[in-house]
């Protein structure tokens, strides 16, 4: 099943995408037949904060000449940083490099914390694709 989030007629909505057909979360909703053409596409999820893990692939340490570290290095991402598909992504004027990687993002669906490794999975609404 793939959940979305989509801007309709000004307001935004979640639903589930069934080929190109969309239905959304709330029955009462579902009156109208709607499709990929009839929407904008929204990042998946509105998170509260983007937390990532970064130097996670030793082939891309070397390529930045930095040691692999012993210890995730976990940095924060803004909510504001999240765009949907096919949104501009917009560099920094400042920037001299960006890089990009195709990650696995987690999208958890409860407020967590100190869950099991057995219970963590419970949590986990889906996943998306991350750059």
């Amino acid at each position: 099943m793939k959940f979305i989030r989509f801007e309709y007629n000004g307001s935004v909505y979640k639903g589930n995408l069934e080929g190109e057909k969309i239905v959304f979360d709330s029955p009462e909703k579902n009156r109208e037949a709607l499709t990929l053409k009839n929407v904008r596409l929204l990042a998946p999820a509105k998170p509260s904060k983007i937390v990532l893990v970064g130097l996670n692939y030793a082939s891309h340490a070397r390529e930045l000449n930095m040691d692999i570290p012993d210890e995730p290095v976990i940095f924060l991402k803004p909510p504001t940083s999240l765009i949907g598909p096919g949104d501009e992504i917009k560099y920094p004027k400042t920037s001299s490099r960006v890089d990009y990687e195709g990650e696995l993002a987690i999208v958890i669906k409860d407020r967590i914390k100190d869950v099991t490794e057995k219970e963590a999975l419970k949590h986990v609404l889906g996943y998306s694709c991350f750059n």
